[in-house]
């Protein structure tokens, strides 16, 4: 299999206006944050990530340590705030739950632009490379983006029952969240949209935010936002923004409970330190080395 990312990329020695916003909103832990997106984006995938409902748990996880001090609350907001400010491309990541931009596609082409096989989404592209010699188009993924998440599904067989809104798909072959299952039975809480309709919460959504905030009880802080939304009548979420809404206050519980204060072998109590990420943080190759 031809190699995809790359084991390198540039970084700037003076930082834009867009970067200084984030460094100086966030602090070190702001820039760490976004370095190492970019540095996840050119080692894996090349130009993209994949940005889905699970991915600032495993970010999290894979790229930081234990007492590094950033969080999962932490990463999201700084992921929507590089959404709000162009470091990643908004347009790409609603259509397609992707962080990209035009300057991450451009360094990437720039180095691989020698390759004798190049794989490319084309409707990933924010830059023209047809004039590339190696690139080589991936047939379009079938985006099926529910309320829940976003899953890429390469298909084989589609069937389509008459007078039935039903799609049969076989051989499902990428690695995802399962799609969103309409469930006949009644939902366990129904919180208020802006366009004075409900949203409708079942057993399978609380069994996966279970699985990714397993220091927080679901159902109570489901109830919070439930008051909260009825309090605040006009600060009330639109359909496809509720999830969001939903994913950023477990987040934060969950990082509350990961933070509580801890016993001392004298007895005392101290809040937990949050030291920030240390030396380790630069630990993929850079060009000037480590």
């Amino acid at each position: 299999m031809a190699k995809v990312g790359i084991d390198s990329f540039l970084l700037d020695c003076r930082t834009n206006d867009n970067i200084s916003e984030i460094e100086a909103e966030y602090g070190v832990k702001g820039f760490a944050v976004v370095v190492r997106l970019w540095q996840k984006i050119y080692c894996e995938k090349g130009y993209y990530c994949e940005w889905i409902e699970r991915s600032p748990l495993l970010f999290l996880a894979n790229w930081f340590g234990g007492n590094s001090g950033v969080t999962i609350n932490l990463i999201t907001e700084i992921v929507s705030r590089c959404l709000n400010n162009g470091i990643f491309d908004a347009g790409m990541y609603e259509k397609y739950s992707i962080l990209t931009s035009a300057r991450i596609q451009k360094q990437y082409f720039g180095v691989v632009k020698r390759r004798e096989e190049i794989l490319v989404k084309k409707e990933y592209l924010l830059i023209s490379v047809g004039k590339m010699k190696g690139i080589a188009y991936k047939n379009t993924d079938s985006v099926n983006k529910s309320e829940k998440n976003v899953c890429r599904i390469d298909t084989s067989k589609v069937k389509e029952s008459k007078g039935k809104e039903i799609k049969e798909i076989e051989n499902a072959t990428h690695s995802c969240v399962e799609p969103e299952i309409l469930s006949s039975t009644p939902p366990i809480i129904s919180l208020p949209l802006n366009d004075k309709t409900f949203y409708d919460i079942h057993v399978n959504d609380v069994d996966g935010w279970k699985e990714l905030y397993p220091s927080v009880d679901i159902l109570q802080e489901l109830r919070k936002m439930k008051g909260w939304l009825d309090s605040n009548v006009t600060r009330r979420k639109t359909r496809r923004g509720i999830r969001r809404f939903i994913n950023s206050w477990l987040a934060k519980e969950q990082d509350k409970g990961a933070g509580k204060v801890q016993k001392t072998t004298n007895g005392l109590e101290k809040e937990q330190e949050e030291e920030w990420i240390g030396d380790d943080w630069m630990d993929f190759e850079t060009p000037w080395g480590r």
